[in-house]
């Protein structure tokens, strides 16, 4: 058996000793947080999903 190719060691697993759990945030704040966000944007999302149905609409009656 050639053992120049034998290492001699140890795997630490850094995730076990140094990971420190942090809570997830609740639902709420999640909502109240995009909320927020959509008021500071001016409504840009719906105005974005509303022009993408109408266009999805508008591709629909031309196919018929």
């Amino acid at each position: 058996m050639d053992c120049s190719k034998d290492m001699t060691g140890y795997e630490i697993n850094f995730t076990k000793h140094f990971y420190k759990f942090t809570p997830l945030r609740s639902l709420e704040d999640i909502k109240a947080d995009t909320l927020a966000l959509e008021e500071l944007t001016e409504g840009v999302v719906k105005e974005i999903l509303d022009q993408r149905l109408y266009l999805i609409h508008q591709l629909d009656n031309n196919v018929k």
